[in-house]
């Protein structure tokens, strides 16, 4: 696929979570992981490592003309996991 086309592709997966603007780390994160390399992405809390986790089933989905991809993600952050569950229990109270 040419570069470009990759671009697209993750540009539309991103669009179909909401988000319009996707940062050049995130990008090339994507990418290289949608180009059949291993990807250690290390960025500062806020700067958007789970869109880069989020997009990848509907870029897969794209890419590949299916539906339903799925990516499993290992995250050793325990803190950052139980944020994660715990905010969502919050609203419901």
């Amino acid at each position: 696929m040419i570069e470009k086309g990759m671009d697209s592709v993750i540009t539309r997966a991103a669009e179909k979570l909401g988000y319009y603007n996707i940062r050049p780390n995130q990008s090339k994160a994507v990418k290289a992981f949608l180009e059949g390399n291993d990807v250690f992405l290390s960025l500062p809390t806020g700067s958007g490592k789970s869109l880069c986790y989020a997009i990848l089933p509907f870029a897969f989905d794209e890419l590949y003309c299916r539906e339903g991809s799925l990516a499993i993600i290992v995250s050793p952050l325990k803190a950052l996991m139980k944020d994660q569950v715990d905010k969502p229990l919050n609203r419901l109270q």
